[in-house]
């Protein structure tokens, strides 16, 4: 009886004209057994271009609201320029009734149009947007096309569904019905007139609701649209009833927390706490649960994402691995030089970024030649996710003149063989060995040092014989080549690169025209001129320059002299072969068993044995492990973990208590 009286309300209600269409004796009605309304739904709406009296572009909305309830109407006219800027018209809707609102505002170079409804000031009811504005439209006029039915769950029973219709033409009609057990509960009706140029490239988007669901069980949910060229209709379920917590923990392949994911459930969407865990109350039923992260490395995007399917029936925790599209990031890889003598060290770099894509496991970068012979590996180990990794590598150009290609490998292990299979190539990198004419063969060398970490010391850059006499040299020199090469590697606990920087430059007295340029804190360009004809034919180490650097970390820097260019007396170039020296860096810490340890907090302990970067249990393993090695016992200061004034086993025992 009820439903009945409501239906002749409704039948009854006032028939009002909105631009050009006429709308229906029904504009919304619901079974209050089953489902409870809005307070008021859009259900007509007209927009136009009006004339503006400072040529301006300007637009008019007419909007009826069908009111459930009595209630005092807010509805906006919004532009999207960058952000929404809107204007507003009021009106008290009656219930059961439609009431029509206008609102204009002039603007132009928008590129939205939005029609939200409020309940007063205080609550957003729901909206109707257009998208597509400012663009050139090329297609063709086609049937409206329903390409989404997008779920806003307000609480566990509340709805809202957002409509989002493609090409949706100048004149619509808009009906959705809601079912349950095949009884229609909810229906409502939306009669548009947009005659503001819409294309085919226009997407409008409506809200239903939003609507509280009474009942337990299944809701049936059909949407239809029509336009002046076709329709389109879809149909999709909800399922309301006892709802359960589900806790989602959102992790990387490595057992690490994601952090902000953002995790989607039913299409509720979360982003995920400090820990990686969203929570979500589910009723009963089938889900896929997806999580995605975006990380910014200095502008390299790494995306990873995951799903789970689930069945809930209870409260349930569970963990949804993320994935990354790839493991390896290539942000540069080049050589120095694109040409090179014979004989000649050709310098070149790796930037790259790694991403979390397994566990347990190592990262392996190798540089191999036009041979596929492993000329260094520039990574090695334990990934180290989402910074920016740069590394240095040397080469000796081959003898005969041609272009040649070092190509850059990654693998994924462990591996533990000396010599690595085929992997991944990624990266390559070219160079042409040029032709030299006349003048004999002869070396530039680099001399060795050893100094301490902080201290100074000197290399000197020596040409081995002069054969024809010499007029004048250019080169480069540089210390940043942090492969090492092999045969200058000395034991495994000194065996990686130091932080070895060039202070300065000294010409000897032969060189009457000498000038050098530093490119960086590694490297520096030297030229000089033999104006008093010093250097005669036949002289031997000829010292070209000498350079002063100064040692950071310890371990082994590869001083080398690249684009070296010499003459001889009669203005010939010679053709050079060119050694590099090796600059052995003494002193605490030193590198334990090949790796360098770090001192996480500043207090002069060196707690982070394994250099990840963080405290963890391997630290102590490998605190004992290597306690008798020189490199722990001669620099026992950096690892009195009890603060005793020696080293003992205690040490072991009160970095454990770190850790915990």
């Amino acid at each position: 009886m009820a439903r009945a009286v409501l239906l002749l309300m409704l039948v009854l209600s006032v028939v009002i004209v909105v631009g050009q269409y006429i709308a229906p004796d029904v504009y919304a009605w619901y079974d209050p057994t089953y489902v409870s309304p809005p307070p008021g739904e859009i259900v007509g709406l007209k927009i136009s271009e009006i004339p503006s009296i400072n040529m301006t572009g300007s637009l008019r909305a007419e909007v009826a609201v069908y009111g459930f309830q009595n209630f005092d109407a807010a509805v906006g006219l919004c532009l999207l320029g960058g952000s929404w800027d809107c204007a507003w018209g009021w009106g008290s809707v009656r219930q059961y009734s439609a009431t029509q609102i206008q609102v204009a505002k002039a603007g132009e170079g928008f590129t939205a149009i939005g029609i939200p409804l409020w309940l007063g000031t205080a609550q957003w009811i729901q909206s109707i947007d257009i998208y597509g504005f400012g663009q050139v439209c090329t297609m063709a006029l086609m049937p409206p096309k329903i390409r989404e039915v997008r779920e806003d769950w307000i609480d566990a029973r509340t709805l809202r569904l957002s409509i989002y219709v493609d090409s949706p033409g100048q004149r619509g009609s808009f009906r959705a019905r809601i079912y349950y057990g095949g009884r229609e509960v909810y229906y409502v009706y939306k009669g548009l007139e947009l005659d503001v140029g819409i294309t085919a490239c226009h997407t409008l988007m409506i809200n239903i609701g939003p609507v509280t669901f009474l009942k337990d069980g299944v809701y049936t949910i059909r949407v239809e649209y029509s336009s002046d060229v076709g329709r389109d209709a879809v149909e999709k379920s909800v399922r309301v009833g006892r709802q359960y917590q589900v806790k989602v923990r959102a992790v990387h392949v490595d057992g690490s927390a994601a952090a902000g994911a953002r995790v989607c459930a039913s299409g509720m969407c979360q982003y995920a706490d400090y820990s990686g865990v969203a929570v979500f109350l589910l009723s009963e039923g089938s889900y896929v649960v997806r999580a995605e992260k975006e990380y910014d490395v200095a502008g390299t995007k790494i995306k990873y994402s995951g799903e789970r399917n689930i069945y809930v029936s209870s409260d349930m925790s569970l963990d949804v691995e993320l994935n990354p599209e790839r493991c390896f990031y290539l942000r540069q890889f080049r050589l120095n030089s694109n040409e090179a003598a014979p004989g000649v060290v050709v310098g070149g770099y790796a930037e790259f970024v790694l991403a979390r894509c397994c566990a347990n496991c190592t990262a392996h970068l190798v540089v191999y030649d036009w041979n596929y012979r492993e000329i260094t590996r520039l990574w090695d180990g334990q990934i180290e996710a989402h910074r920016v990794i740069t590394k240095s590598f040397g080469l000796t150009a081959p003898n005969t003149p041609g272009t040649y290609c070092v190509s850059l490998n990654f693998f994924l292990g462990p591996y533990t063989i000396q010599k690595l299979p085929p992997g991944e190539e990624v990266g390559r990198a070219c160079f042409t060995v040029k032709e030299m004419s006349g003048g004999a063969r002869v070396e530039i060398y680099v001399t060795n040092a050893t100094i301490p970490v902080g201290g100074a010391g000197v290399v000197r850059v020596v040409l081995d014989r002069a054969p024809g006499g010499l007029s004048g040299f250019s080169l480069r020199f540089t210390t940043r080549t942090a492969a090492l090469l092999p045969g200058y590697c000395p034991p495994a606990s000194l065996c990686v690169p130091a932080d070895v920087r060039i202070e300065g430059v000294k010409f000897p007295d032969w060189a009457g025209l000498s000038d050098w340029r530093r490119i960086d804190e590694y490297t520096v360009e030297l030229k000089a001129v033999d104006v008093r004809d010093v250097i005669r034919p036949g002289a031997q180490n000829v010292v070209l320059a000498e350079i002063t650097v100064k040692a950071l970390t310890p371990g082994v820097a590869v001083a080398s002299v690249v684009n070296a260019t010499i003459d001889d007396d009669g203005g010939r170039p010679v053709a050079v072969v060119m050694k590099p020296g090796v600059v052995y860096v003494s002193g605490c810490p030193r590198p334990v068993a090949g790796v360098m340890p770090r001192d996480l907090n500043g207090d002069g302990l060196y707690e982070d044995l394994n250099g990840n970067g963080r405290l963890d249990y391997d630290d102590v393993v490998r605190l004992f492990r290597y306690f008798d090695d020189p490199a722990i016992r001669e620099c026992w200061q950096l690892y009195d973990f009890n603060r005793n004034g020696r080293l003992d086993y205690d040490d072991i025992v009160a970095l454990f208590r770190m850790v915990r």
